[in-house]
């Protein structure tokens, strides 16, 4: 009897009962799908995962190549059920499996009533013991008999040079049969932690078998390894023959498995035991004799250290991997910012259009458009494409500093410069050199820097504070700005000369507004992406929820969409679903409006117009006719609001 208690995250955990009438071979499937029979409703988890197995009175869990992986965590040490372990792992009570995402992992407890022993009955004797310290001793012994020598050195040819764990496996155990006439099947039992030189010890419940094999080299399914075989080698820190059980009462694992004779030899590399071998005699009458003991033991000093070779050289193989995967991301830097450019609506795909061109081009790039529309996105992803992604991509807000921190900033210092200026100091547009410098907010920069950026542009140069010559760059310049630069420049606040050295490749980005049909694919991208970064049960918007949310204007755009879904996510909703009262209350507004004004019915402009002629009714009532309060509440400037009020003749 088992129990498996589910810790998903969200504080109420549930239990998993196995049914009281297990039989052999029972199996139980755990993972994302509704078709698992313990349900793990994350996208981190894989649809079917991993399985629990019931066999000879044990519980075995096996994962199923899943994408994230599996961990048995036993008393306070993990373990990766990967292909070191044969992916699977038999389990004890106390046990706890982490399943998904490493950082946030679905944790699974596992409870076993009672004691699933394998061994009842009389224990079989020990005939005879060749212990790990007698090695040297035989290896002497054996070079003055040139018949034992050459047996060995047979069987030992056959291991071949394989690095990888399983024929490394399978051709110890061709070698092993050669070795030993009267040998029927070969187990190879490996301990479930990781093979480290400085690890603890592993005992004797640690080993589960990874190999079994007849002599026809067919693989023995669900085959187990007697717990009275663990222990003695063990406890006699070497190989030992078991005698014939035909004639003796045996432990029932190895009656049941028909076994006459037995040895068990001890996979040693240096004083730690990290498997054990169990060669079985299952049709003859003989017993194995203290010789074939005696040159297993040798013969398995080999093995160990070709199976302690395939484990470090997949342990380097999978450090190789990971690197490459770090390297390749920090070369391209494909990461969240870049996945979160979102939109299929024709004004971003006219975006994506513009980016595609200007990617293969040094030119200096200007992206406009209104606050939170994503122009630094866009600006990492020309740098992401360009031939410059191997470089640094560097951003300043041109905003947030006042003008003498500003310039030291970009272009940098000499010491002595300046009152603190106690060393030299490299500028953001010098350490972006060969890369890309990004200008956020490049309208807000003081007239007395516009001439110096203007510089950059024009000769590709900087001078450092204090310095007396200029130092030439290779810097690709991007800059953004929510201003009309137009009028900036024609009420003389940003040089003409500037502003035409910055627009050299226009991008503007659209308001959300003007893109509503891109809304539901970003409100569901950060729904997923902010259920797994909190550890929350995955949502939905319900479609009274999602037609509030297309028909808000969203002055904040992108950004503001971004951080309403991250407060519906930290504070939760009942049974996963947003509903309209969910929402916050700005949003809402826009159902009370439309039954406010009660549009007839018919074309969706006639009705949209009538809604925009009514808002602005109220607006300019509120403020007594005032129009510049009134564009300002509305979000607009002055001349707009005029151009609207002309057009419905108010």
């Amino acid at each position: 009897m088992f129990k498996i208690i589910v810790e998903d995250g969200s504080g109420t955990d549930r239990a998993f009962v196995a049914p009281q009438n297990l039989t052999e071979g029972m199996m139980f499937t755990v993972g994302r799908t509704d078709g698992c029979d313990i349900v793990l409703p994350r996208d981190d988890v894989s649809g079917e995962h991993g399985e629990f197995v019931y066999h000879r009175g044990s519980l075995f869990y096996r994962d199923m190549r899943s994408t994230n992986g599996s961990v048995l965590a036993r008393d306070n040490e993990s373990t990766p059920l990967g292909e070191e372990f044969g992916w699977a792992a038999q389990l004890q009570g106390g046990d706890t499996l982490l399943l998904g995402d490493p950082k946030e992992a679905m944790r699974l407890h596992i409870e076993i009533d009672g004691d699933s022993a394998e061994d009842d009955g009389v224990d079989p004797p020990v005939l005879a013991v060749s212990r790990l310290h007698e090695v040297r001793e035989l290896l002497g012994r054996f070079e003055a008999d040139p018949l034992r020598t050459a047996r060995l050195y047979q069987a030992a040819k056959l291991m071949g040079g394989s690095l990888e764990l399983v024929d490394v496996c399978k051709t110890a155990c061709a070698a092993i049969f050669n070795l030993l006439p009267t040998a029927t099947n070969v187990s190879v039992l490996l301990d479930q932690r990781r093979s480290d030189p400085d690890g603890k010890a592993p005992r004797r419940t640690d080993f589960v078998p990874f190999l079994s094999v007849d002599r026809e080299g067919a693989q023995v399914q669900g085959e187990r390894a007697s717990r009275h075989v663990v222990n003695n080698v063990f406890e006699e820190r070497g190989a030992i023959v078991i005698c014939d059980t035909t004639d003796i009462s045996p432990s029932q694992s190895i009656i049941k498995a028909q076994i006459r004779s037995l040895i068990g030899v001890p996979l040693a590399v240096g004083d730690r035991i990290m498997g054990i071998l169990q060669v079985d005699n299952r049709s003859s009458h003989g017993l194995f004799s203290q010789e074939n003991l005696d040159e297993l033991i040798v013969l398995a000093a080999q093995v160990a250290l070709s199976i302690e070779n395939a484990r470090l050289f997949q342990r380097v193989k999978v450090a190789e991997e990971r690197l490459e995967r770090e390297n390749r991301f920090l070369r391209t830097k494909e990461g969240r910012e870049f996945r979160d450019i979102i939109g299929d609506s024709p004004a971003m795909q006219r975006v994506f259009e513009l980016v595609d061109r200007v990617v293969d081009t040094s030119a200096t790039v200007l992206v406009t458009g209104e606050t939170g529309t994503g122009k630094e996105l866009i600006a990492r992803a020309i740098h992401e494409r360009s031939a410059r992604k191997d470089k640094l991509f560097v951003a300043q807000n041109c905003s947030a500093l006042p003008e003498s921190l500003l310039e030291s900033e970009l272009f940098g210092h000499k010491k002595g410069a300046f009152t603190g200026a106690d060393q030299d100091k490299k500028g953001l547009f010098e350490i972006a050199h060969l890369g890309t410098m990004f200008l956020d907010e490049v309208g807000e920069m003081d007239p007395a820097l516009q001439s110096k950026l203007l510089r950059v542009l024009q000769e590709s140069e900087i001078r450092q504070v204090g310095a007396m010559y200029p130092k030439k760059i290779n810097t690709r310049v991007i800059g953004a700005t929510n201003r009309n630069l137009e009028e900036e420049v024609a009420n003389g606040r940003f040089r003409e000369d500037l502003y035409y050295r910055l627009n050299v490749f226009p991008i503007h980005l659209p308001p959300l507004r003007d893109r509503r049909e891109d809304i539901p694919a970003l409100a569901e991208h950060y729904l997923k992406k902010f259920c797994r970064e909190f550890n929350r049960p995955h949502m939905q918007l319900s479609p009274e929820s999602m037609g509030l949310m297309q028909s808000y204007r969203w002055p904040g755009n992108i950004r503001e969409l971004q951080n309403e879904i991250q407060r519906i996510v930290i504070h939760g909703v009942p049974g996963d679903l947003v509903m309209a009262e969910h929402l916050a209350d700005r949003i809402g507004r826009a159902a009370n409006l439309v039954t406010k004004v009660n549009p007839a019915k018919g074309g969706l402009k006639d009705m949209m117009d009538e809604v925009e002629r009514w808002i602005l009714v109220q607006t300019l009532a509120e403020h007594d006719g005032n129009k510049t309060r009134a564009a300002k509440t509305l979000l607009i400037t002055r001349e707009g609001l005029h151009k609207k009020l002309a057009r419905f003749g108010l």
